[in-house]
């Protein structure tokens, strides 16, 4: 978990200590460590000029540069997928609750269930990340990218080997672009369509998302049993009565949270694995987002994390300046991930 930590003692206005750190400044040497973000250090002249918003703005941005380059993403994500996961949760005890109080029984659920039965989608793609407030000029070399990667699987290159060379997902290479099995609502709608249309063996067109440009091929689809699916059969049911549009925010953040979060644990009301696999897919990406806008890759240096990390927090391109928005947003997430200490001489 986080230590931050700020230790300040106020500047003597004295010309010999004005001397003695512009000497420093100009001399690049002996300058002790200023701010640490895990492994990363930054010096005081690195920090000069800026106010304490900025300096842990950078150490937001160092965090995601930090756990690019070390594959640790989920992880440092883990306390927002969580909160995610505790939303949808409550949600699923609220629709409850909603049947329960409009008298809806399993058996009317389940005769629901098998006129329009869900399926279960097994799916290899590879994405090259655009989002939609990229530039018009790399959201077409994006798409290029793409279009140029769906010749080549329709030319029956090995699938699997073309995601791992080609798809800007983490941890594509290994998977060989395989994801978990998805149900509807486990993916975004682009995608869900896109996949739900194919017939197994079949290759896709390019399909946008908001994340970018994908290219899917479909391996299975297998329906699921009434079980499995009894949770999007509840929404769906709830949604129509008008008892409960999923949409409420009732109770997420408020102090009923852990008594709705007990209660729904215990009735047992634990998420569907594939469903619950989603928020962990959506932060990646995310993240991928951002470090694709502030130039951190998978493997980088510690020492080339400092720079890259010092050139984002100045940077004016779109985005740079979205992507720095967006990141304090998930500070408690972001600033738990390492140990970070700050101290100015």
């Amino acid at each position: 978990m986080i230590s931050y930590s700020r230790t300040r003692y106020g500047l003597r206005a004295s010309t010999e200590l004005v001397i003695g750190i512009t000497l420093l400044l100009l001399s690049g040497c002996g300058e002790e460590t200023a701010l640490s973000v895990g492994d990363v250090s930054f010096r005081s002249s690195d920090l000069l000029g800026l106010s304490d918003a900025q300096e842990e703005l950078l150490s937001l941005i160092t965090v995601v540069g930090l756990s690019t380059a070390r594959g640790e993403v989920a992880q440092v994500g883990a306390p927002e997928i969580g909160r995610r996961r505790d939303d949808l949760r409550i949600e699923q005890l609220q629709r409850e609750l909603a049947l329960e109080a409009a008298g809806v029984t399993d058996g009317v659920l389940a005769a629901r269930y098998r006129q329009d039965p869900d399926f279960e989608l097994t799916v290899r793609h590879l994405v090259v990340l655009s989002e939609r407030w990229r530039s018009a000029t790399q959201r077409a070399d994006a798409q290029a990218r793409a279009e140029a990667a769906l010749d080549r699987a329709r030319a029956r290159e090995p699938f699997p080997e073309l995601a791992g060379e080609v798809s800007d997902e983490p941890g594509a290479e290994a998977r060989g672009g395989l994801l978990e099995p998805g149900r509807e609502g486990s993916w975004v709608d682009e995608f869900w369509q896109a996949a739900d249309g194919l017939e197994v063996g079949e290759i896709s067109d390019v399909v946008e998302s908001e994340y970018g440009f994908h290219v899917l091929r479909l391996d299975a689809r297998e329906e699921v049993p009434f079980a499995e699916a009894r949770s999007s059969v509840v929404a769906e049911v709830a949604a129509e009565l008008g008892s409960f549009t999923g949409e409420t925010t009732e109770g997420r953040e408020s102090s009923v949270r852990p008594a709705l979060l007990a209660e729904a644990e215990r009735r047992g009301l634990a998420l569907d694995p594939v469903e619950a696999a989603r928020f962990e897919r959506e932060w990646e990406f995310q993240v991928a987002g951002w470090a694709g806008a502030f130039g951190f890759e998978p493997g980088l240096p510690t020492a080339e994390i400092r720079e890259v990390a010092l050139l984002a927090l100045g940077r004016t391109d779109q985005a740079a300046r979205i992507a720095r928005d967006k990141i304090p947003r998930y500070r408690e997430a972001l600033l738990g991930a390492y140990s970070i200490e700050t101290t100015d001489p």
